[in-house]
């Protein structure tokens, strides 16, 4: 969303608000998807926690689940930039895991700051890579005459959504997420700018698209993560991943036909 909002210009902090509801939306689809599979496949139940149980997970979560308050709150409520916003989150994490916890000792640290360099340094090259291209693309006129196409197709803005929905869950399973927000962001914003869309609902649109790519063969990133952690063949996470894109997809367009399932919170917060 961050990089979203870079390129097309759009509140990093609309944006965020923009994804609660589709996000509350997804975990109650989630949830129901996990309660289908427990029931269909007799999983053991635990015993509903008891006062204390809760208050003592409450208590013991409270510090973790600070960072994405401290993090999304010191952007809605202005105090920092997204990117200074980062910062303090990852300058917090860093005081939990080492102070507060102790389980993260000087060689961890320096490790941390190495991987985190690395990473870093590579996804600095992705992007540069994609803004060149990108910046190509703008100069010899693709945007326009794409935008243009699919206008001359419709103008009607719910079957244009429809359309590049379809285009973008095709393009999450072999792009690279912010190579696509980058190369193809200004093309669609184009798109939808000139029927009326809100950038801020396409633009949740837009990332849930790219976010379900990544659980999606034959590059889903997450998919890969999945393999390493659980020590499984990439059939077998494929075939038990791929029923819970239903509830995914389910809310993708519902968010789709209902814009106010995305803008009405931000509206309500920031108008």
């Amino acid at each position: 969303m961050v990089i979203y909002g870079l390129v097309g210009g759009v509140s990093v902090g609309r944006l965020f608000l923009g994804g609660v509801v589709p996000g509350v939306l997804m975990t109650a689809a989630l949830m129901a998807m996990v309660w289908l599979y427990a029931e269909k496949r007799g999983y053991p139940k635990t015993p509903f926690p008891t006062f204390r149980q809760i208050v003592k997970a409450c208590v013991d979560a409270f510090l973790p689940l600070m960072t994405p308050a401290i993090l999304l709150g010191g952007i809605w409520t202005g105090w920092f930039t997204p990117t200074e916003a980062a910062a303090v989150a990852v300058a917090y994490a860093l005081i939990l895991g080492t102070i507060i916890y102790h389980e993260l000792g000087l060689r961890d640290v320096v490790q941390v700051f190495a991987d985190s360099a690395r990473d870093t340094a590579a996804l600095g090259f992705i992007v540069a890579a994609a803004s060149f291209y990108g910046w190509l693309l703008m100069r010899t006129g693709a945007p326009t005459a794409m935008a243009e196409g699919m206008l001359e197709f419709s103008r009607n803005p719910l079957v244009l959504l429809l359309i590049i929905n379809l285009f973008l869950l095709v393009v999450g399973c072999f792009f690279e997420t912010i190579v696509a927000l980058l190369i193809l962001g200004p093309i669609l914003l184009e798109v939808t700018s000139k029927v009326g869309i809100d950038p801020v609902h396409f633009g949740v649109i837009m990332v849930l698209n790219l976010m379900i790519g990544l659980l999606t063969p034959p590059f889903g990133v997450v998919l890969f993560v999945m393999v390493q952690v659980g020590n499984m063949s990439f059939e077998e996470v494929v075939k038990a991943t791929w029923p819970f894109i239903i509830p995914l997809l389910v809310v993708l367009f519902m968010i789709t036909l209902w814009p106010p399932l995305v803008t009405w919170l931000p509206n309500l917060v920031m108008s």
